[in-house]
């Protein structure tokens, strides 16, 4: 270095000071005093007075210019420092020098060297000091500085202020926030400090100022007269009102900051939106106005679907069509999923596998009107009412007298009587329900119980009682309800007459009977729990598992970086910018090397638990599908609205929308207010994109709502299964785009192909025929677009509703179960298969194959027909009878086809008279001809109901009375009204002593009861009371009120450790009314059998019907059930106005005859192979003659052929009956005949069985003589004896009346 340059380095007297080290405020105390003792002695020595700096900054001279100090720094950091002594600058004026900088310590000079120098790789130590030495003039460069500037940029770095990379230096990271930290700080206590500097000053000078203006004001008053004083106090008064709602302002306006500054979100809907309208708060632009959804019977595409108003509940006794309507689908296929269970049990299926979509387009036909149009309740809801009343009214194992009721009803179901069976039916359960019958023996009738405290529904006993006084099972008897008026219209009219509300609540009806009366399905709804349950613990477990393996195989995951939040104020950015080293420093910051992770598990084993989570996670998603038990809802919005998505069909999103009622309900109490239920639907992801934006996510019931919708990162939506229909909108924009793109290219090619044939352009090689060929391959790609978007417009323009409401489902259901029925028969006719009942066969076809509601009824009664044909034939004029009873029927058919169209789907106008129908292989088909002479519908106009009707009941009466005759029970009934009409003085005598025998058994019944206390021990205490209950009921029957009444008070005295005072009581009051004497009848044995009768049958309550007259008149057919007469069924028929109440008569008719024929049918053919069986027996007699065995003993049968009755009257023996009265008959067939006399055999007709025919030899039978033969009569029981009494009275009697009868005839022809 020069001379020169050595000089400039010395610093002038005046710049001495300039380098004091003022602000060094991170020097320790140590220090400090070190520093001063220096810079005594070195005044000492140089005594210059003119090196001594100005009062406001502190000297340090030129012996503690190096010395070392400690910088603390704001984080407590140590660092030692170096300054500069004023000797070692060459003697240059600070102020003559530009370049002149404020005297400051090393480690701040090198962080202004490389905040300055900005180099993104850092500054050298060369770049450092050449800095230094540019901008501090007064420093030189010698070795004492060089040695200072390391140790210092060493410090600086092990002090962490300082980053070395290989040979340059930045600023640390952490002393960037230190710094800046330590400067926000100290700005934030400045500026709170002249916050409030100036509010002092702002209430000194409103102070001052308000003194001043009271001041003035009192001055003014004095000069002012009493209007100017006046005056002034009203503009005071003006001016502090004003001044007031100026501050209450303020303070509302403070107060509404400081409450939207603490707000956080998420937080409850209510009261965001009460808050959101109090504080004037509007919702963020991302939230969307709420869409309207569509109605949820828009689905069905039809054009009177948006009448609300009918599908709409009230919180009053109405459900609603929709509620009702998703409950009766979860029955069958949902939550409840009854036909799964049913499956399950009988291994067959009972109900169709319909879906949700079927149940709501056939609802939607009967709100359109097409099912009144067509006199037809849609064939799927006939089809889950038919189902419904076979399960309510199956045979069961209890013999009561409700289910032999309920079974009695059942005979009469088919899909054309439905509505009458259910009607019967809830009238039978009505009844059962609101009176004693319902009750068991010996149990109360229901009083005043308070029901809430009884079944734990509230802790303390209610002082107002409920009253259950038996106001019936279905309370179908209250007209203001839904269910009374549905249930009053279908005992009334015909099913198609009702609304869907109407049809739906009775269906519904009928489900929650099936629930309470079937406990099987309670139990398999509690074992789908148990495994859906145990699915999701399985679900878990491997969840658990695999991020246990992912951990081990991967390790953990990277921290997430926090973001600061970008700061607004401009100065602050400044100051960012002054503190850091430049953009380039910051994005040059080289992150800490981390260790590299070492799996402890094998790949093998983490794709393992990754497939076993996914198998876990797919089978609890099948589970869901069908093992859930009850739908809850997915979610709230803000109204508390629910919504719901179902399991088994999540093609759509079901929302039930609340509001109150307007109009005159608005001004009614709010406690009496009826709030009205909507259901909307949403089926397409455009529709829930739009609803998913109007929800607000501030709120945590529409966040979570949104999020089950939308779906989040970690969890998918349900918006996956809906319709995309923005997908498909955008496919086909795609194509309509690519159509006219390729429209234009199709017209560049013309354009080229036309060039090249006028030569413009010349092509050669295999380039001449690209231009045409291109012009194929355009349309060929063009030709395929237009097809597709026409294949699109098509399949949304025609809808299939054949398809829709679940008619093709029914009929691959009834084929499948037609086979499976045919299947089961061939294994064994022993297996009891259920009646197929085909509801698709109520839509007529137009043909003479069973189809359509008449055309299944006149099928049956033709069924009916033929057997009673197969067993008697019709011959000469009465085969021309029987063709003419056909015909009518058919007539029948054709007019009620013609008088009820079909109509399926919205569009009205397209009338049918037929479906489409596939008929079985083997079929026959019958077209009818409806242009024949015997048609009622004439061209000119259609046949009524009522004739349709008065057509029908002629044929069914024929087919009655002939059936009647045929099977024998005319013949009987007529036996026993002969009988009647011949009752005797002696029988009437007989009746008299028989009645009062039995009076006096009654009488006495109560006695014998007590009267066997006294061999019951007392420590048997039960048994004595059971005693005393049955005494009290024997008396009862008697007509004995006052024995009842003490029998009852003995009975109170019963306790079950001491039962002793109740036997002595109830013995006192047998002593008091004469004691029980023995009769000589009476024997032991009798005792003993007569207890067990007594107890099992005269003690048993008898059950009596809970049916209808109605029902009862239905089943008096063939003048077979002892509640009604045949007259009774005949009257039902003439008087019945609906067609449902027609097929419920004919179908019971048809079923008791169908059994009675097919019984004399098997019997026929058991005498057909009798004769076959004597023919052989007399071949295998003569053999046997000759070889000496004896022939087989052969026993009677029952046998039915033909036949003449005669009035003959023989006995009879039957093994295991005794000696019977009964009636010869000549069989019509004389071959038969022929064959019965060489057998020695005779057919003969029991008296008192309804007719029935036995075949038996000629030694079984004995002359009548008017009594009951003596012999073994004691190996036979009462009833037995009482039975063959009867029959024998009633052969007497009709042997008299036949004498009489002959009498009289011979005195007329005397007399004439």
């Amino acid at each position: 270095m020069s001379a020169q340059e050595d000089v400039k380095m010395h610093p002038s007297p005046n710049e001495e000071t300039t380098m004091a080290v003022a602000e060094n405020s991170l020097q320790s105390p140590v220090a400090t005093k070190k520093t001063s003792k220096r810079s005594s002695s070195s005044r000492k020595k140089k005594s210059v007075s003119k090196y001594e700096p100005d009062d406001h900054r502190p000297v340090q001279t030129f012996g503690a210019s190096f010395k070392t100090g400690v910088d603390t720094t704001s984080s407590g950091s140590v660092l030692e420092t170096a300054t500069i002594h004023p000797d070692d600058c060459p003697a240059n004026d600070a102020s003559t020098s530009p370049k002149a900088k404020p005297r400051r310590t090393m480690i701040e000079m090198i962080l202004e060297a490389i905040r300055s120098l900005k180099d993104r790789k850092g500054s050298s130590q060369i770049a450092i000091q050449k800095f230094i030495l540019g901008n501090w003039q007064n420093i030189q460069d010698n070795n004492t500085f060089r040695s200072r500037l390391l140790k210092a940029l060493k410090q600086g770095v092990k002090a962490g202020q300082l980053q070395k990379i290989k040979a340059s230096y930045k600023v640390s990271a952490e002393f960037k926030k230190k710094e800046k930290a330590r400067k926000s700080k100290e700005n934030a206590k400045k500026q709170a400090e002249r916050k409030k500097k100036n509010a002092e000053g702002l209430v000194k000078r409103k102070e001052a100022n308000e003194k001043k203006r009271k001041q003035e004001l009192e001055d003014r008053k004095k000069s002012l007269s009493k209007e100017e004083l006046a005056a002034l106090a009203k503009k005071e008064e003006e001016r502090l009102a004003k001044q007031k709602l100026k501050e209450e302002n303020e303070r509302k306006a403070k107060e509404r900051a400081e409450r939207l500054r603490k707000r956080r979100f998420p937080m409850e809907d209510t009261k965001l939106h009460n808050e959101d309208k109090e504080l004037g708060v509007t919702a963020p632009k991302e939230v969307k106005r709420r869409p309207q959804l569509p109605y949820f019977f828009q689905l069905a595409d039809s054009s009177k679907a948006a009448s609300a108003s009918k599908c709409d509940s009230l919180d009053y006794d109405n459900r609603g069509i929709v509620s009702d309507l998703l409950q009766i689908y979860h029955f069958f296929h949902g939550d409840v999923g009854f036909v799964d269970i049913l499956a399950e049990q009988s291994n067959q299926k009972v109900i169709a596998d319909f879906g949700l979509s079927h149940l709501m387009y056939a609802v939607d036909e009967i709100l359109n009107g097409n099912c009144k149009k067509s006199k037809l309740v849609p064939p799927l809801i006939t089809h889950l009412f038919v189902a419904c009343l076979q399960i309510l009214t199956a045979p069961t194992l209890e013999n009561d007298g409700l289910s032999n009721d309920l079974q009695s009803l059942g005979k009469a179901l088919t899909p054309a009587s439905w509505s009458e069976v259910c009607s019967m039916y809830m009238e039978c359960m009505e009844r059962y329900y609101s009176t004693s019958a319902s009750l068991g023996g010996n149990v109360l009738e229901p009083g005043y119980t308070d029901l809430e405290y009884l079944f734990r529904m509230s802790d303390t006993v209610n002082d107002q009682y409920v009253e259950n006084n038996g106001s019936g099972y279905f309370g179908i008897h209250a007209l203001n309800s839904v269910l009374g008026r549905a249930y009053d219209k279908l005992s009334k009219q015909d099913p198609w007459t009702l609304s869907a509300e109407e049809l739906l609540v009775l269906l519904r009806a009928l489900t929650d009977d099936v629930l309470a009366t079937r406990p099987d399905i309670s139990l398999h709804i509690s074992e789908r729990e148990d495994e859906l349950a145990g699915l999701l613990r399985e679900k878990r477990q491997a969840d658990s598992n695999y991020r246990k393996m992912k951990l081990a195989f991967e390790g953990p995951p990277p921290k997430k970086e926090v973001k600061k939040a970008k700061k607004t104020d401009e100065k602050e950015k400044e100051k960012e910018e002054n503190d850091d080293c430049g953009d380039k420093n910051k994005s040059t910051e080289e992150p800490k090397a981390e260790k590299e992770w070492k799996p402890t598990i094998s790949r093998r084993q983490f794709e393992q638990a990754k497939k076993d989570q996914q198998r876990a996670n797919d089978a609890y998603e099948r589970g869901l599908m069908r093992l859930v038990t009850r739908t809850e809802e997915v979610g709230f919005d803000r109204h508390f609205n629910k919504h719901y998505s179902f399991a088994r069909d999540p093609e759509a999103i079901f929302v039930e929308i609340s509001r109150s009622t307007t109009g005159l309900a608005s001004d009614l109490p709010p406690e009496v207010h009826l709030n009205r239920t909507s259901w909307y639907v949403i089926n397409k992801t455009s529709v829930l994109d739009n609803f998913a934006a109007s929800l607000d996510v501030r709120g945590t019931r529409e966040r979570a709502l949104r999020d089950v919708l939308m779906g989040t990162e970690e969890t998918h939506g349900l918006r996956r299964f809906l319709l995309d229909d923005v997908k498909e909108a955008e496919d086909e924009e795609k194509a309509k785009n690519r159509l006219e793109e390729l429209q234009e290219r199709l017209e560049e090619a013309k354009m080229d192909v036309l060039r090249e044939e006028e030569g413009a352009v010349r092509r050669s090689g295999r380039f001449e025929s690209d231009a045409q060929a291109q012009v194929s391959i355009i349309m060929a790609d063009i030709d395929k677009l237009e097809k597709e978007l026409a294949k699109n417009e098509d399949s949304i323009i025609t809808p299939n509703f054949v398809e829709l409401t679940g008619i093709d489902t029914l009929k691959r259901f009834e084929s499948q179960r037609k086979r499976t029925r045919r299947q089961l028969k061939k294994l064994s006719s022993d297996i009891d298969v259920q009646r197929s009942m085909p509801c698709t066969n109520l839509i007529p076809s137009g043909d003479m194959d069973g189809s359509g509601l008449v055309g299944m009824v006149v099928d049956d009664m033709l069924e009916v027909e033929l057997l009673c044909q197969d067993l008697v034939p019709r011959m000469g004029n009465e085969e021309k009878i029987r063709t003419t009873w056909v015909s009518g029927l058919e007539c029948a058919i054709a007019s009620w086809n013609e008088a009820c169209p079909t109509f399926i789907g919205p569009e009205v106008c397209n009338r049918r008279h037929s479906l489409e129908t596939v008929s079985e292989e083997g079929t026959k088909r019958r077209k009818l001809d409806i242009g024949s002479p015997m048609s009622m519908a004439s061209n000119a106009s259609q046949a009524s109901l009522n004739q349709i009707l008065a057509a029908l009941k002629q044929p069914l009466l024929n087919l009655e009375e002939r059936i009647y005759e045929v099977s024998g029970l005319q013949m009987a009934h007529s036996d026993q009204n002969i009988a009647d009409d011949n009752m005797s003085a002696a029988d009437e005598e007989e009746l008299e002593e028989i009645a009062e025998r039995e009076q006096r058994m009654k009488l006495l019944a109560w006695k014998k009861r007590v009267h066997s206390l006294r061999s019951i021990p007392t420590r048997r205490p039960t048994h004595i009371r059971e005693t005393v209950v049955q005494a009290i009921a024997a008396a009862r029957k008697a007509h004995l009120g006052p024995i009842v009444a003490k029998l009852r008070s003995a009975l109170l005295l019963y306790r079950a450790d001491a039962a002793g005072e109740c036997k002595r009581a109830a013995l006192c009051v047998l002593e008091e009314n004469g004691d029980y004497e023995f009769d000589d009848e009476d024997t032991d044995e009798e005792d003993e059998e007569d207890g067990k009768e007594t107890s099992s049958e005269e003690d048993k309550p008898q059950d009596q019907s809970n049916l209808c007259f109605e029902a009862v008149a239905m089943l008096g057919s063939l003048g077979d059930d002892g509640n009604a007469t045949r007259n009774d069924w005949i009257e039902a028929v003439k008087k019945c106005k609906t067609i449902s109440r027609f097929a419920a008569l004919s179908a019971a008719f048809l079923a008791k005859a169908t059994e009675r024929l097919k019984k004399l049918l098997s019997e026929r053919e058991a005498l057909e192979k009798a004769v076959n069986k004597w023919q052989k027996d007399a071949e295998r007699q003569k053999r046997n003659k000759k070889q000496g065995r004896k022939s087989p003993i052969e026993h009677p049968t029952e046998m039915w052929a033909d036949v003449d009755y005669t009035d003959d009257f023989c006995m009879v023996y039957i093994e295991g009956h005794p000696w019977w009265p009964a009636k010869r008959c000549v069989p019509k067939d004389a071959e038969l005949e022929k064959y019965l006399i060489q057998f020695d055999r005779s057919l003969v007709a029991l008296v008192g069985e309804h007719g029935e025919l036995r075949c038996v030899k000629s030694q079984a039978i004995k002359d009548f003589t008017g009594n009951v033969l003596e012999e073994d009569v004691e190996a036979f029981s009462k009833k037995d004896l009482s039975e063959l009494e009867d029959s024998v009275a009633i052969a007497r009697r009709i042997i008299r009346g036949n004498k009489e009868k002959d009498n009289f005839i011979e005195e007329k022809k005397t007399e004439a």
